[in-house]
């Protein structure tokens, strides 16, 4: 065993936190499995992609978080990781844009050249309003809220989140999938 300054035995400290951590751990696990189960379902199979370092690290963190259950994270970096996908096929595209680079901008102008599907457009943009709230200061009162949009699906916040994270990762997937015309 080490000693302290004063020649005092230290034990060690880890028991308390190590077992915070394994208790957290094993409390979580039967959640953790069925979200990893969920993914294993979605994710296509015997697919490569071929995408930015970036783009790398949006993925694997969303599907992290969506294993852990930080619903939050899962739809930010969910949509963060489909903004991407869509710029680099309208720049390989050559598909015409307005103004500044955005979600919002980038499905318009998809819309408006019949790159993709309007249905998953529809997606995406529905993605990037329940992502809002989180990353701009919206008031209460405004249609695209937790609060709102869990009571009028009658649903707890929690579970809202949960079930729009598991749509925020399978539209990734749905997306990164699509062919562009």
């Amino acid at each position: 065993m080490e000693k302290d300054l004063f020649g005092y035995t230290k034990r060690p400290r880890k028991r308390k936190l190590e077992s915070a951590l394994q208790k957290m751990d094993s409390q979580s696990f039967s959640s953790r499995l069925e979200r990893l189960q969920y993914l294993n379902k979605i994710i296509p199979k015997n697919l490569g992609f071929v995408f930015s370092v970036e783009m790398h690290y949006l993925l694997s963190e969303a599907i992290n978080c969506l294993i852990n259950g930080q619903c939050v994270a899962t739809i930010l970096l969910s949509q963060s990781f489909i903004e991407h996908w869509l710029e680099d096929k309208i720049e390989q595209e050559k598909v015409k844009k307005q103004g500044k680079k955005n979600l919002a901008t980038i499905v318009k102008a998809m819309k408006e050249n019949n790159t993709i599907q309007i249905g998953l457009l529809d997606k995406i943009d529905r993605l990037r309003k329940i992502r809002n709230p989180f990353v701009h200061f919206k008031p209460n009162e405004k249609e695209f809220n937790i609060v709102n949009m869990s009571y009028f699906n009658n649903q707890t916040p929690e579970d809202f989140l949960y079930k729009e994270a598991k749509n925020a990762i399978s539209l990734l997937y749905q997306v990164s999938i699509t062919n562009f015309n």
